[in-house]
């Protein structure tokens, strides 16, 4: 049974509010868990069937039918941060062996922070703080999964903790938010962003993005990514504009430019690779 997940709307800054819960926003997969007559599916917020990726959370202790909602995230062992290029990399197995093999070896967590159905009974029309009370009686018996921490009412407080662990961001819901499948603004993600400058070093042929690179000691620039959010009409009129003689060659993709103009840019956090993550434009400097 897959269920439209809920989701969040963006708010900018940080609040207290006794009429909300506030909660860290985990780096992971949102993940919609179904068990109807003893036969378990897990979904994407798209309704893609991921269930033989994620044996590791694949049982529990509850034989009614139940849907649960959740994030997936695996934790580095050796950092004790979230990895998120670890799922990607569960995604990119294929054989069945190798995915038992990552789950034994590096299990991930199911994060859980709502139930939607239990028991016959569809619980999407109650309040969020009923829901979690009958989240919270469930005994899962499964040890990669648990439930989200919260605390009530100083939101501000959560967020620098947040940014002093360099986490992604933080949810704040109302108390008495009943469960739709669509976007709402009772729930809200307030996001950790990073801001740092960057070289404009090119830009696709259709000018939908620009290439951002970083100086780096060792290699003189290091490609740092794309970025397409956030550029309006002007800000790529702009750059044609102003980049036509810093042009060093052309192809059918992209046009490499030579790294003069600067750009300010905001993302969540660096990848291994070095390249950002969820980056947006800000403005040219």
């Amino acid at each position: 049974m897959f269920l439209q997940p809920m989701l969040l709307e963006g708010y900018e800054e940080p609040f207290d509010d006794n009429e909300y819960i506030f909660e860290p926003k985990i780096e992971g997969y949102r993940l919609i868990y179904s068990q109807v007559n003893q036969i378990t599916h897990l979904y994407s917020r798209f309704h893609r069937d991921v269930t033989r990726f994620f044996p590791e959370i694949y049982h529990i202790h509850i034989d009614d039918d139940i849907v649960l909602d959740g994030v997936i995230a695996n934790v580095d062992k050796h950092s004790g941060h979230i990895d998120s290029d670890c799922i990607k990399q569960r995604f990119s197995l294929r054989k069945h062996q190798e995915i038992q093999k990552q789950s034994i070896h590096n299990p991930c967590n199911y994060i859980l922070f709502d139930i939607l159905f239990y028991k016959g009974r569809d619980l999407r029309g109650l309040p969020l703080m009923k829901r979690r009370e009958i989240l919270r009686q469930l005994d899962l018996g499964n040890r990669n999964i648990g439930f989200i921490p919260f605390i009530e009412n100083n939101g501000s407080k959560l967020f620098e903790e947040i940014r002093k662990r360099d986490m992604q961001g933080m949810v704040a819901k109302k108390k008495d938010s009943l469960y739709i499948g669509d976007r709402s603004d009772e729930w809200l993600k307030i996001m950790n962003w990073q801001y740092d400058d960057f070289f404009v070093t090119g830009y696709t042929s259709d000018s939908t993005k620009i290439r951002i690179s970083a100086v780096d000691k060792a290699r003189g620039f290091r490609e740092s990514g794309f970025v397409s959010s956030g550029l309006t009409l002007v800000d790529k009129l702009t750059l044609l504009a102003a980049s036509k003689p810093l042009i060093l060659k052309e192809s059918e993709d992209i046009v490499s430019l030579l790294p003069v103009i600067k750009a300010r840019i905001k993302f969540q956090k660096y990848s291994k690779d070095g390249f950002l993550r969820d980056p947006s434009f800000v403005r040219f400097l």
